[in-house]
């Protein structure tokens, strides 16, 4: 795989095109000063939520980053492409909510 490499991808002035932050999007993460492949999870106008390889081996992490960390990538990645972005047959997570906990009545 052919990460970004010139100065001027490694420290981006423009924006990230919006395609690349579409759900399933193959794209380069930049993170502790490398480009890591990746995939868009979800997103919206100002970050997406991506599960890249943060290291040489077939483990994955979730972050969320702001779209100057993304650039598009076209090289297929063994471990993240064949891995399906969501499970259609699977809920979409609930947001967590703070909600007030009564106090549990004692018996005696």
């Amino acid at each position: 795989m052919s990460a970004p490499s010139s100065q001027s991808q490694a420290t981006p002035t423009g924006a990230t095109p919006p395609d690349v932050l579409c759900e399933g999007a193959r794209v380069w993460v930049r993170r502790d000063g490398s480009w890591r492949p990746g995939i868009v999870l979800c997103s919206n106008a100002s970050a997406a939520t991506v599960r890249y390889r943060p290291a040489e081996t077939i483990g994955t992490g979730v972050d969320t980053v702001v779209p100057r960390s993304l650039r598009p990538r076209h090289d297929d990645d063994p471990y993240l492409d064949k891995a399906t972005v969501a499970d259609p047959d699977r809920p979409a997570p609930a947001l967590a909510t703070r909600t007030a906990v009564r106090p549990r009545e004692f018996s005696r």
